[in-house]
Formats: structure tokens, C-alpha cells, sequence
């Protein structure tokens, strides 16, 4: 070892130093000794108690950062979920719209078939959109036009020189007597209409007893209803009737209906009200017309020349 008083190695077992001439066991030492051990310890300590702290500081940021990371990557698989929903959602949204808008096409289509459809059938008859209602120049029968559906009786003559506008109705709707088959309205220049219709039977009645429904109902659409015909033959019955759509007389009607097994065939003629004598004798000898060359009307009668009209009237 050495002294601790001039630093002179010395033996480990030396009382006093052979250099300086100090003992070596002098209570000075002793208290040297003791403060440089006690320093030592208090040294090595505060070594422990860094180290401690430091090791502390470490894992309190292992674990900071472990939540930290274990946060944001729950708040970032949130948010690809979220991402991944919105997508699904934009997705389905898209989807939808263009299935919209593929049904939007597709019923665009259906429509612009069944008008093509009904504009070809319309183009079948001879009418002019610039004609003026005139009854005088409608009174040679042969000189009306024939239509012909190929469905049981409904077929008819129409005037060409009378009315400007024409439509078809071919959509299956249900309708007064049942589901509607075809429906073809003429319209003049003056109000006038003509509408021949052929529906389907959808009631269980008998010919009868539907024979005498569509007379109440037609009936009860007119004003001051008078009766020409009601009857029911075997496999078909008819009901004809006149009258007003008003009280103020504005327009004349002249209602025929036949009743078969399947079908209710109508015609319906509508006029504005007559404005002379001579007036209301045209529109009766259209109307005669119109009924004896009607393909339903079963008229026994022939079709009169509007001299042999005139001479019965």
C-alpha cells in the first residue's frame, strides 16, 4: 500500500511510514480512510441512482411509445376502415346510379318503341293535320276509309275529311269493362271527337246481366240519356244510347256498346252543339254513317246516300 501522508509504497502491515516517519493507524487515517470509503460509497450510489433513472426514463418511453404506436395504428386501421367504407359506399353508390341509369335508358327505349309502335299504326290512317271541321265535305260515304284490328269484330269506316288529329292507345290498363286492348280517338279542329274502343272482359257476368251494367253505366255519363237500343241475344248484347255531356248542351253524344263473351266493343261519336238545322242533319247522316258501316253495329241496314237522307228528313 501507500502512505497517505507523502504517498511512499509501504508494506500492507507497516504502523508508520519508514519515509515520512507517520503512523499509519493515527486516528487522521482512520478518519481519512473512513471519508474516502464513505465518499466512495456515496460515489458508486449516486452511479445506482443514474443508472435507475436512466433505466426508468427507458422503459417509461418503451412504453409511451408502445402506446403511442398502438394508438395511432388502431387510429390508422380506423381510418382505412373508414377509407374502405367510404369506398364500399361510393362503390355501391355508383353502382345504383348506373343502374338508374340503365333503367332510365331502358324505359326510355320501352317508350320510344311503343311510341314508334303507336306512330306506325296512327300513320295507318288518312288523316290531315291542317283539315277544318266540316260536315258538308263528309257526306259521301265512300269516300271514308276502312280500319280493320284482326280482333274479333272491331273494324270500322272513318271520315278522312273531318278530323285532324288521331292517337292509339294499345297499353293494357285496366278500364271501365276491363283490360284495354285498343283505344283509337279522332279529334277535329271544332272539339269533335270520334273513339272506338275494344276491351277485354275481365268480369264473370253474363251477357245479360253485363249487357244491363253497361247500359246503367253509360247511361249515367250522360246528361238527359235517352234509350235507342238495350237488348241481349245469345252470345252478345247491345246498348245504344244519345245525350248530352252537360246540362249547357255543349256537346251531342251518340253511344253504341256490344257485349260479346271476351270483349266490350264501343263506339262513341261527339259533336258541338248544332248551329243550325242543316247543321244537325250533316252530323245525324255522319253519324248514320258511322254506325251502319261499323263493323260491331250489326246493322241490317244499307248505307244511304245523303239525297236519300234528305228525302226521309
Amino acid at each position: 500500500m501507500y502512505c497517505p501522508f507523502c504517498g511512499n509504497e509501504i508494506s500492507d502491515d507497516s504502523t508508520f511510514c519508514p519515509m515520512c516517519g507517520q503512523s499509519i493507524n493515527s486516528p487522521d487515517v482512520n478518519v481519512r480512510k473512513e471519508e474516502k470509503e464513505s465518499k466512495k460509497a456515496t460515489g458508486t450510489m449516486h452511479w445506482v441512482l443514474v443508472l435507475i433513472t436512466v433505466v426508468l426514463l427507458l422503459v417509461t418511453m418503451i412504453g409511451i411509445g408502445t402506446a403511442l404506436y398502438l394508438h395511432f395504428r388502431d387510429s390508422s386501421e380506423k381510418i382505412s376502415q373508414e377509407i374502405k367504407k367510404d369506398d364500399l359506399k361510393k362503390e355501391v353508390k355508383k353502382e345504383k346510379a348506373e343502374e338508374e341509369t340503365k333503367d332510365e335508358e331502358n324505359l326510355k327505349e320501352d317508350v320510344l318503341q311503343e311510341e314508334d309502335e303507336s306512330s306506325d299504326l296512327e300513320d295507318e290512317f288518312w288523316i290531315d293535320e291542317d283539315t277544318k271541321a266540316d260536315y258538308s265535305e263528309n257526306l259521301d260515304p265512300d269516300l271514308y276509309e276502312f280500319y280493320d284490328s284482326k280482333i274479333t269484330d272491331f273494324k270500322f269506316y272513318y271520315p278522312v275529311d273531318l278530323y285532324n288529329e288521331v292517337s292509339v292507345d294499345e297499353d293494357p290498363d285496366l278500364v271501365s269493362y276491363g283490360e284495354n286492348c285498343q283505344t283509337i280517338t279522332f279529334e277535329g279542329s271544332d272539339g269533335s271527337q270520334l273513339i272506338f274502343s275494344l276491351t277485354s272482359r275481365t268480369d264473370a257476368l253474363s251477357i245479360e246481366n253485363m249487357t244491363e251494367n253497361v247500359y246503367n253505366i253509360e247511361s249515367k255519363g250522360l246528361v238527359e240519356p235517352e234509350k235507342i237500343v238495350k237488348s241481349s241475344e245469345g252470345d252478345h248484347g247491345k246498348a245504344i244510347l244519345t245525350g248530352w255531356d252537360s246540362s249547357a248542351h255543349n256537346s251531342a253524344i251518340y253511344d253504341m256498346t256490344k257485349i260479346e263473351a271476351g270483349y266490350v266493343l264501343q263506339m262513341k261519336v261527339i259533336f258541338p252543339d248544332y248551329t243550325s238545322e242543316k247543321d244537325r242533319l250533316e252530323k245525324a247522316y255522319v253519324t248514320e254513317c258511322l254506325y251502319r258501316m261499323c263493323g260491331f253495329s250489326d246493322s241490317s241496314q244499307q248505307v244511304r246516300s245523303w239525297d236519300e237522307f234528305m228525302e226521309e228528313n
